[in-house]
């Protein structure tokens, strides 16, 4: 709906959304979508829904870019704990 937002809702919703996939997930399909900088490391463990050992996940990120998987791992979780006006 043209000239409802004053901005394109899928700039804003990338702005404002950080996404933690599920082991299963596409990892390379969620950061072509959203961009490296909106994904982040996260852990179930040790519920069923996540793996027994977290970290290997990281194999998943073996398909990016080598620069994306520390920001994915870690650097991008520290921009949620930044305080920022709303």
């Amino acid at each position: 709906m043209p000239g409802y937002f004053s901005e394109d809702p899928v700039v804003t919703f990338r702005r404002s959304v950080w996404i933690n996939p599920f082991w299963e997930d596409d990892v390379t399909e969620i950061v072509d979508l959203m961009g490296d900088d909106r994904v982040i490391f996260g852990s179930d463990w040790p519920h069923i829904e996540g793996l027994p050992e977290p970290t290997d996940w990281v194999t998943e990120l073996q398909k990016l870019p080598l620069e994306s998987v520390p920001k994915i791992m870690g650097g991008n979780v520290s921009q949620l704990n930044e305080r920022t006006p709303a």
